[in-house]
């Protein structure tokens, strides 16, 4: 499970006007100069460079859909830039432990969030500019995802490895598939996309909630939720299955979230449930963890509660750290999460008002 451990101070700044300049300006940072491998200037990251593009890429996306044709162009110059650097071995090469194999003429990781965030990054070229120099290697990637995802006895893959399995990295890859049955007006894709969701669901429902871990077959290794897992899933999945996403959402606020005089903050374990501190969860305080406060934030924007996001972001200010957002070129992951978690939306054109390309 790949949640982030950004201080809640990540989200705190305020929107400053020139927002999409500034994605598009860390977009070329990123593709001219890469991304640290570390997070907050502390931990290592492997795969800070595929989190960069990912991140930056979504965000491109998601305010490119509102603007005129010229603006679109643009973005998806940029999101294809991005696409291809996640394809590099930079990107790759966290992941190795899981094998590879040949996808459309590349050697690919087999891991499903490696996979999955690619898939996504192409799904939003492909709906910024139709038909690219990358929609032939979009549509073998779509279907190969789709028929991995089949072949595995329990419909999950390893995001490491052979065994480690988290539940919350087949999020990106659920949106990625339900995108391309609807841009390529590819049933297959679209099935495993819908297929993926049910099986996420189903885990939503268990009896004591959505498991931070399984093994391959399904069987629980870590049956007790985790508050930044549950944002994550909701937050990726707002871009190809918002129902869904609100699910998710409305779950993490209900279990994971307390509210006092106009502040929110997030737990990483569930209320009652003593859990250890870890890479994952970031430093927890009080209970409450910086991970799950911060892709709340993302979280927020899909539920049924859209004014928690500025009752985060209120608790991040108090917590009155900024310097990760004031210094793009130091911390790009960070700031390319921050994007992400302010502008995720729908992808899907009928949430977006407008025709689906025949």
């Amino acid at each position: 499970m790949l949640a982030l451990p950004l201080m809640l101070a990540l989200a705190a700044a305020p929107k400053a006007s020139g927002q999409e300049y500034a994605v598009k300006e860390l977009a070329r940072q990123i593709v001219a100069h890469g991304c640290p491998p570390w997070m907050l200037g502390k931990s290592a990251w492997g795969w800070a460079q595929l989190g960069c593009d990912a991140f930056a890429g979504s965000a491109l996306v998601s305010q490119a859909l509102d603007s005129g044709p010229e603006e679109r162009a643009q973005a998806a110059k940029l999101v294809e830039a991005l696409a291809a650097d996640a394809l590099s071995p930079a990107a790759q090469r966290a992941f190795r432990s899981t094998g590879f194999s040949d996808v459309g003429g590349r050697k690919l990781p087999k891991s499903i969030l490696y996979r999955g965030f690619v898939l996504l990054l192409l799904s939003g070229a492909e709906r910024l500019h139709p038909d690219n120099e990358l929609s032939g290697f979009y549509d073998a990637l779509a279907r190969e995802v789709a028929s991995s995802l089949s072949k595995s006895p329990a419909g999950f893959l390893p995001t490491y490895g052979t065994a480690l399995v988290w539940p919350c990295d087949h999020a990106p890859a659920a949106s990625g598939l339900l995108l391309h049955g609807e841009l390529r007006k590819d049933e297959e894709t679209a099935a495993a996309g819908r297929e993926m969701v049910t099986r996420l669901r189903a885990l939503l429902k268990r009896r004591r909630g959505f498991p931070a871990q399984i093994l391959p077959s399904g069987e629980a290794v870590v049956s007790t939720p985790r508050g930044a897992a549950v944002a994550w899933t909701a937050g990726f999945l707002r871009i190809g299955d918002p129902d869904t996403s609100r699910a998710f959402a409305d779950a993490f606020f209900i279990q994971f979230c307390d509210a006092d005089y106009g502040y929110l903050a997030c737990r990483e374990w569930p209320r009652g449930v003593k859990g250890w501190e870890d890479a994952d969860s970031g430093p927890i305080i009080a209970g409450y963890g910086t991970a799950a406060s911060a892709l709340g934030l993302g979280a927020a924007r899909g539920s049924s509660h859209p004014e928690y996001e500025g009752q985060l972001a209120r608790t991040a200010e108090v917590a009155g750290v900024g310097v990760y957002l004031s210094t793009p070129r130091q911390y790009p992951l960070e700031n390319a999460i921050y994007f992400w978690a302010r502008t995720v939306r729908p992808w899907l054109p009928a949430e977006a008002g407008e025709e689906a390309r025949p």
